[in-house]
């Protein structure tokens, strides 16, 4: 190795600013969007590398002088000219195809990489496999994303229940193959896949959006605002009140924010004992599974209420009653005031910005047979205007010790600021639009992939986008959590705290296909009970979603 003080970063970004803002053809070539997104990448490359003196090898410094060499060839047979294309139109180009500067694929099999010692090893697993088999072929340059033919897999998206099983002697129509194990941590996880349209999702992307909306939300206005939702709340105090005199009602979810329907249940935090701030080493207070039980014996016996299910084996044991006099399902909550505090977020994001509100309502409709609940693709939304510079961070909300509100170690508190305060300007994008980029958001094939990807990167309203550095999956495998950003502290030691205990309650499920984390129970994905298969389903769902109504605008040009 030759220890040299190279400095190789000015020349090329020089060359890189040279390509991007002021090259132009007089007769604009094929190579012309390659050129400049190659030299971009280069330049990204090696700005990546630490600064100060560097080691670099012989063929490395030969590559180099070969590039500068035909760079200085390639600059003697070039006219400058002003550039003549929209500038802004010229940096969306720009902005939306990419080549990462940290990675390389493989032309085999498209797996790819970002360390010499793993390529290495990838060749030498490629050399074996030609041993073994001497006909193989390399797959051509026009299929980037095959993989091998063991790893595919065709799927066929339907309108059918989610457990995609027979009943009843049925034969289903199409017979899928395992879901191949994936490794989430990297990118380009999945294999190619063949999805197709369901008839359900082609009808209803064919539908008129504003019209959808409108029908939506004026549902969801009405079921915010109905009295009933008010009435039983009191009703439940009344039933209770007898037993445990200090009780109080927490209404939340979907019916509260306004992104619900008619069939939405009501949720209720009903604080027994004063537990609104958790149950943490507050003596004298009685399990969840007690409450729970005490609870249901006493509503049995009224008029007001129905004893539907008691759901005692899951993440939040809940208690599932009827009204008799509305007939309206109301799931019954005893762990905390966390989720009460999760839906006064969403009021407060979906007030700064009613689109979002809106999208939400549309985006319900669309996931109505894709198993996708509500409050996940809240967080989505939510995600996807705070990388729209629409919204602000939670985190940001925080800033301010004297905002700090602390539920069993989170903090569940934040600020209000107006979009003024902000500095932050109303969004008034078509839903259309809207909807687009949510779907290209979430795609595999993105407009933004150079700014997220899904695949090893985590959907974060805490955290944000926060430009550069991005919240990882692969964070949450350093060594002692040595990687995981200063603004989740909280959460680091949540994590060290319980890094021995078996039980998936205390685990973040960072290694998922799909990572939504709760923005302020920082340990929580609520997105973790998707089964990788139905979560691949989703996910394509989006990119098919996002064509189709490429397509559908086209038509109405």
């Amino acid at each position: 190795m030759l220890f040299l003080s190279y400095c190789f970063t000015r020349p090329f970004t020089c060359c890189a600013r040279f390509f991007l803002t002021t090259f132009y053809c007089s007769k604009m070539s094929k190579d012309y969007l390659a050129t400049n997104l190659l030299i971009e990448t280069l330049t990204l490359n090696l700005a990546s590398y630490e600064p100060g003196p560097k080691t670099i090898d012989t063929f490395t410094l030969d590559q180099i002088e070969k590039l500068m060499k035909k760079l200085e060839q390639f600059l003697a047979t070039c006219k400058l000219v002003p550039i003549e294309e929209d500038e802004s139109h010229r940096d969306k180009i720009m902005m939306c195809f990419y080549q990462q500067p940290d990675t390389v694929r493989c032309r085999h099999c498209s797996e790819s990489f970002t360390e010499y010692v793993a390529a290495t090893q990838h060749v030498q697993i490629h050399d074996h496999g030609k041993e073994q088999n001497p006909e193989h072929k390399a797959i051509p340059d026009d299929e980037p994303n095959v993989a091998p033919a063991s790893n595919r897999e065709t799927v066929q998206i339907e309108n059918r229940p989610n457990g995609n099983s027979a009943t009843n002697g049925e034969t289903p129509q199409k017979q899928r193959e395992l879901v191949p194990s994936l490794d989430v941590l990297k990118k380009r996880c999945l294999a190619k896949q063949n999805f197709k349209y369901s008839k359900s999702l082609k009808k209803f992307l064919k539908k008129n959006i504003d019209i959808v909306i409108d029908m939506a939300l004026a549902e969801g206005d009405e079921i915010k605002s109905a009295s009933e939702n008010k009435t039983m709340v009191e009703q439940l105090v009344e039933c209770l009140k007898p037993h445990y005199p200090a009780v109080k009602c927490y209404p939340f979810g979907s019916r509260i924010v306004g992104t619900g329907c008619a069939t939405s249940d009501l949720d209720i935090f009903v604080d027994l004992q004063e537990v609104y701030y958790g149950r943490n080493d507050k003596p004298g207070v009685e399990s969840i599974t007690e409450s729970i039980l005490k609870v249901e014996k006493i509503l049995r016996n009224t008029k007001q209420w129905t004893i539907d299910e008691i759901i005692l084996n899951c993440r939040v044991p809940l208690l599932r009653v009827i009204s008799h006099e509305f007939g309206i399902q109301c799931d019954l909550t005893f762990s905390n005031g966390l989720a009460h505090r999760n839906s006064l977020l969403l009021e407060y994001m979906f007030d700064l910005q009613p689109t979002s509100r809106m999208l939400v309502c549309y985006l319900k409709q669309w996931s109505r047979e894709r198993s996708l609940n509500g409050y996940t693709i809240s967080l989505m939304v939510i995600f996807l205007f705070q990388l729209m510079d629409c919204l602000p961070s939670v985190a940001s909300l925080q800033l301010d010790p004297k905002n700090d509100l602390i539920i069993d170690g989170w903090n569940a508190g934040f600020a209000t600021p107006s979009l003024e305060e902000l500095d932050i300007k109303l969004e008034l994008a078509e839903m259309k639009d809207l909807a687009d980029k949510f779907f290209q958001l979430y795609s595999f094939r993105s407009f933004y992939t150079s700014w997220f990807t899904l695949e090893t990167q985590i959907i974060s309203p805490f955290h944000g986008p926060s430009w550069g550095c991005p919240l990882l999956k692969k964070h949450f495998g350093s060594p002692n959590y040595s990687k995981v950003p200063a603004t989740m502290e909280r959460l680091k030691r949540y994590l060290l705290e319980h890094k021995h205990d078996t039980s998936s309650k205390y685990q973040f499920a960072y290694d998922r296909l799909l990572v939504v984390q709760d923005p302020f129970e920082l340990c929580h994905n609520v997105a973790k009970a998707l089964p990788a298969e139905v979560a691949i389903r989703i996910v394509h769902s989006f990119e098919l979603s996002a064509k189709l109504l490429y397509a559908e605008s086209n038509k109405q040009l």
